[in-house]
């Protein structure tokens, strides 16, 4: 119906022309131009009324393909989802459908018009860009597919802008360079992935304490650890013990274990803690271990042997260890003459080298 509207429009034109203009040859070469720019504005209006739109409500979904109701052809043609409002329509999505699947950019709106997600088909899979918005406008997403699979940068944003998470992804896992911020876009974590594993150097800040280590090729702890906490926010707990003074953790690890000596120093490098790891275990009946307090500017060796620990500080005291206790690893240890600390608060108290100083807490 839409294209004989057309065909007579321009039949009118020509007779309307043709009757009120002399034409001769040399009219007609001039004419000739426009005459094939109006043909093809007609032609674009044609194709264009041929096209077929579709109420996007009015389609069904079986097995996983739009159809028009009773119908059993797949449905092609663009489409467009409207709100219910009837004073005053507004589009919530548009886009294409070929043989029954979204084809092409579909977009979806918020009630106020603003973009609210760009979403690219190809071959029935997600492929391209695709991006999501914040009803502000903002940008909240924006990655990249590759027939479904992720495949490319993505970037997430809060709605003022700030930074979220920068990533990039090959074949569906996470490679190249990762970067996470904080609420104020500071960085928070940095390092590298290597097809989904994390490789190299990578650093941390969590609760106010810098973090930094190493991992291997396979993804394991391998090399330099630090840790350093700043004394400005939450006080932390290390080997039983609450500090509240900036200090540094430094270590090594070999092949997932801590291995090594490990210690931690206050403000000025001064070691206030040292124990010694093999294969990822302290070695309590094979090494020292040394408490410094501070507090009353003393430092206390403790030396385990055959169950018993002694304090260098006062060799002839003697505590024979038995119990539950954990060690700064978080694992278990039921046997006799095995105890350390862990991060955290420990409770009850138990074995003392004075007074007023505790060098283990039983749980």
């Amino acid at each position: 119906m839409v294209f004989w509207k057309h065909v007579q429009i321009y039949i009118f034109f020509l007779q309307f022309f043709m009757k009120n203009c002399i034409l001769t040859l040399n009219h007609i070469t001039k004419i000739l131009p426009y005459m094939r720019i109006i043909y093809t504005l007609l032609l674009v209006v044609l194709l264009t009324s041929c096209s077929q739109t579709t109420e996007f409500s009015s389609l069904v979904q079986r097995n996983g393909k739009f159809y028009q109701v009773n119908s059993q052809t797949p449905y092609s043609g663009t489409f467009v989802k409207s709100s219910p409002n009837k004073k005053a329509t507004t589009v919530l999505m548009e886009g294409a459908i070929k043989d029954g699947y979204f084809d092409g950019e579909i977009k979806e709106y918020y009630p106020n018009g603003q973009l609210k997600k760009s979403t690219t088909y190809k071959n029935q899979k997600l492929h391209g860009k695709n991006s999501k918005y914040y009803s502000n406008g903002q940008l909240e997403l924006v990655e990249h597919y590759n027939a479904n699979v992720l495949n490319g940068e993505r970037k997430s944003f809060k709605n003022n802008g700030t930074p979220v998470v920068d990533e990039y992804y090959e074949n569906g896992v996470r490679d190249r360079g990762f970067v996470k911020y904080d609420a104020y876009g500071k960085v928070i974590e940095l390092g590298n992935y290597t097809k989904g594993i994390k490789v190299g150097s990578w650093s941390y800040v969590k609760n106010n304490q810098k973090i930094t280590e190493t991992y291997d090729e396979k993804g394991q702890l391998h090399g330099a650890f630090s840790q350093t906490y700043k004394s400005a926010a939450l006080p932390a707990w290390i080997d039983g013990q609450q500090r509240t003074k900036a200090y540094v953790m430094k270590g090594n690890y070999a092949k997932g274990n801590k291995d090594g000596v490990w210690e931690i120093s206050e403000k000025g490098g001064r070691v206030v803690q040292q124990l010694t790891y093999k294969n990822g275990k302290p070695m309590f009946f094979e090494g020292e271990w040394f408490v410094h307090d501070t507090k009353n500017n003393s430092k206390y060796f403790l030396k385990y042997d055959n169950g018993n620990l002694y304090s260098k500080t006062n060799k002839t005291d003697a505590y024979k260890m038995i119990g539950n206790y954990k060690i700064d690893d978080g694992r278990n240890y039921l046997t006799i003459g095995r105890i350390s600390y862990r991060y955290g608060l420990l409770k009850k108290d138990e074995y003392r080298v004075s007074s007023n100083r505790y060098i283990a807490k039983k749980i």
